[in-house]
């Protein structure tokens, strides 16, 4: 029998879930369902232009989400939603939505896993970093007719 390498079982087993999420929710808020993209991401820190919304993963598998897009994305995706909300609070209330979702899709595809989030922090800005220290992580991009949507997922090394 084969070995998969952890960063495959971590793709194929949690990212890919939340890349359904993220699509599923998306579609829900625009009537369509965006173009998505997997990729592994160095393990490096991430850098944000916009908007960073960061949650933490707790459980197993523990990590981070970062849901992330430009400024000019931010106001597009605030107008095209009609919220009365600020723009970062809209945005705060989707990333919510998505990375809960893949959390619930995970628990219920592993349900031994439990995985539950943390409260979301929001940082805008340019030139923000966001540690990468020790995780696996993957960039899930989304992209919609008025600009990318991201989302970064670092899982913990190890079990």
């Amino acid at each position: 029998m084969e070995k998969i390498s952890r960063e495959t079982e971590l793709r194929e087993s949690y990212a890919e879930i939340f890349v359904d999420a993220f699509r599923e929710e998306l579609a829900k808020l625009f009537d369509r369902p965006p173009e998505m993209k997997l990729d592994f991401y160095e393990s490096k820190p991430l850098k944000v232009d916009g908007i960073a919304i960061v949650i933490g993963l707790t459980g197993f598998p523990s990590g981070r989400a970062v849901v992330y897009m430009s400024d000019e994305t931010l106001k597009a995706f605030a107008q095209q939603i009609n919220t009365t909300e600020a723009a970062e609070d809209a945005a705060e209330d989707a990333a919510n939505i998505f990375v809960k979702r893949g959390a619930e899709m995970l628990n219920e595809t592993f349900a031994d896993k439990h995985l539950t989030l943390t409260p979301p922090g929001t940082i805008c800005g340019t030139g923000i970093k966001i540690a990468s220290h020790k995780l696996i992580t993957f960039k899930i991009t989304a992209t919609l007719s008025f600009g990318e949507v991201c989302m970064n997922l670092g899982f913990a090394e190890g079990d």
